[in-house]
């Protein structure tokens, strides 16, 4: 028997986030790299404070400071944690920032903002390749579980047909 070769198609497509997603992503870099700086200074363990530069206030989401002094207790690894949920997706990022918040209230705000968005620009532009895909089979490989569950849900709303693979199958 001949089988032909598996045809594949990889794609690569720039989202472009707009209004409170694009908000969302200029507060957060702005967040990473004040506590990315205090941490550069030598700031760590992660339950100490440090004094983090002041921020842009027009560079944050509403309810975010701009002060400085604001608590930065982020360690190494929740740093980046947190600028590999950057790529990822708002849900991911939110639930990244959620486990900060409690410590710095900056998080906490970036937290409800990335909450908030619902469909992002990734969201669009994934259910375009869908729909060109003309009801071919896609793989498609995220890095966070919260992703892939943000995922599911977003091609159930829309009647789409998947499964999931995860390294929590046994």
């Amino acid at each position: 028997a001949h089988l032909d070769p598996i045809r594949e198609r990889r794609a690569a497509v720039l989202a472009r986030p707009e209004g409170a997603e694009a908000e969302l992503y200029r507060g957060l870099t702005a967040f990473l790299r004040a506590r990315g700086v205090a941490l550069a200074d030598g700031a760590e363990p992660p339950d100490e404070s440090v004094e983090a530069e002041p921020v842009p206030s027009d560079a944050l989401p509403a309810g975010a400071s701009s002060e400085p002094g604001v608590s930065a207790s982020v360690s190494r690894f929740q740093l980046s944690r947190l600028l590999a949920a950057q790529g990822s997706h708002p849900a991911t990022i939110a639930g990244s920032l959620a486990r900060i918040a409690d410590a710095d209230p900056e998080a906490a705000a970036l937290a409800s903002s990335a909450g908030s968005i619902g469909e992002s620009a990734k969201d669009a532009c994934l259910l375009e390749l869908v729909r060109q895909s003309q009801g071919h089979k896609m793989l498609i490989f995220v890095n966070f579980r919260r992703t892939l569950e943000h995922l599911a849900e977003l091609l159930r709303s829309r009647g789409l047909a998947f499964s999931v693979f995860s390294g929590e199958q046994t």
